[in-house]
């Protein structure tokens, strides 16, 4: 059932709309413009625009505690998801729930635009990144290995 509900007054209302600015992102590297953060009064997301200039790149391999979100506004964005390289083009949505391991890098000739959404935004102080090593030694048994020589036995 509907309710009727009458609107009410929001103080300071004018800090709710944000103006993007391309043109103040830096000139090179990996730049960015916070859009929505606790302090523009967004308590649960927090949006930030990035202009990722050629062969530069976000953090090394890491994961989050939270979920992550790219939408690709202009050029291109190579993606590593966990053991995955793929492109995400212009109007392309990543999407990186919890947990999952990744890296981005722009490995085009021209400048890559995102919209990066995080959900739910840690506390303050929390750690946002867990970088992370991974190593693979040709000749050295893992345990997927492992796996894959069971299920060819059907073991």
């Amino acid at each position: 059932m509907l309710t009727h509900v009458e609107p009410s007054a929001v103080p300071n209302s004018g800090r709710l709309i944000k103006k993007v600015d391309f043109e103040r992102l830096a000139a090179r590297g990996f730049a960015t413009q916070q859009l929505a953060t606790r302090e523009t009064g967004s308590d649960h997301v927090r949006i930030y625009l990035a202009k990722v200039y050629p062969d530069a790149a976000g953090p090394a391999l890491h994961f989050h505690e939270f979920d992550q979100l790219y939408f690709v506004l202009d050029g291109q964005m190579d993606v590593q998801i966990g053991l995955t390289t793929t492109q995400a083009r212009k109007d392309c949505l990543v999407l990186l729930p919890a947990g999952v391991v990744h890296t981005n890098k722009n490995c085009g000739d021209t400048p890559e635009y995102h919209l990066a959404l995080n959900a739910s935004e840690p506390p303050p102080g929390a750690q946002l990144d867990y970088k992370i090593d991974i190593r693979y030694e040709p000749g050295k048994r893992y345990f997927a290995d492992e796996l894959t020589e069971s299920s060819k036995d059907g073991r």
